[in-house]
């Protein structure tokens, strides 16, 4: 038996995280801040983690997650009709996010209003460069749809905050090629 080589998501994945690792690089070296990773996440929604050494929140965090994928013919709306094997297109979507720490006080002082409004601006700034990169990877694929959803604020914990975005592509039926079957 061959092992399946998926010739939809996975393009597209790399595609994204590629953009994102450029623009975020471009952007962290003009700011003078450590590189944050670009990763391909998997699940139905991202975990920031942490260990004794490690807090991937507070080292910065880039994702490309995919969200799902559906038949379309009339790009980025699903298809209502069900035809045996009869996809022209794929709408494939995808989540893109950054994360960052959010000010933390200790038991003593809160963060003050400067914290939050430097925090604020980056989560701003993280927004804008998944833009950006969005941007890139429409220009590096032309001639691909490209749909650009709402940015989205992650759920503040009490370390952690970022923002999303949803991103839907428009990919070849190269799945239901039919070879020897």
């Amino acid at each position: 038996m061959t092992a399946a080589v998926d010739l939809v998501v996975t393009p597209i994945a790399v595609g994204l995280v590629d953009a994102l690792a450029a623009t975020f690089a471009a952007h962290d070296d003009a700011l003078g801040q450590t590189r944050r990773p670009v990763c391909l996440r998997r699940g139905t929604r991202i975990e920031l983690l942490a260990s004794l050494a490690e807090d991937e929140c507070c080292t910065g965090l880039v994702w490309v997650r995919w969200a799902g994928d559906w038949p379309s013919r009339n790009f980025p709306t699903p298809d209502q009709d069900v035809r045996r094997c009869d996809v022209q297109r794929w709408a494939v979507q995808f989540e893109v996010g950054a994360a960052s720490c959010a000010p933390v006080g200790d038991a003593s002082t809160l963060p003050t209003c400067e914290e939050w409004t430097a925090s604020a601006l980056a989560e701003y700034d993280d927004a804008a460069t998944i833009r950006r990169a969005l941007c890139l990877y429409a220009t590096d694929h032309p001639g691909t749809l490209v749909q650009v959803g709402a940015g989205e604020p992650l759920e503040l914990d009490e370390r952690c905050g970022g923002t999303t975005r949803m991103v839907t592509v428009a990919a070849a039926a190269c799945d239901c090629v039919q070879e020897g079957v």
